[in-house]
């Protein structure tokens, strides 16, 4: 009965907060992005130090491959796109 009981609760967490856990696992639901019709695994935003895989731009631009990187625009014209570019 406990079993089901906290399968039940981690189903109502995920349904008030978007938020999904598990063994190894931490990520939120974007249920906004969702219902735009953004793709599920699109919709999931991981832990922020986690983008290697690359994902969804909350930005609504679009998506990140792995390797890429997205920098705000004051940062750009802080930095100089001269040195990001080298």
């Amino acid at each position: 009965m406990e079993g089901r009981r906290s399968a039940i609760n981690k189903i109502i967490k995920f349904l008030d907060t978007g938020i999904i856990e598990g063994p190894g696992v931490k990520a939120k639901l974007d249920f906004e992005k969702y219902n735009q019709g953004v793709p599920f695994k699109d919709a999931i935003i991981k832990n922020e130090k986690d983008f290697h895989d690359g994902g969804y731009n909350p930005s609504g631009v679009g998506n990140v491959h792995a390797g890429e990187f997205v920098l705000k625009k004051s940062a750009v014209e802080r930095i100089g796109l001269e040195k990001i570019y080298r």
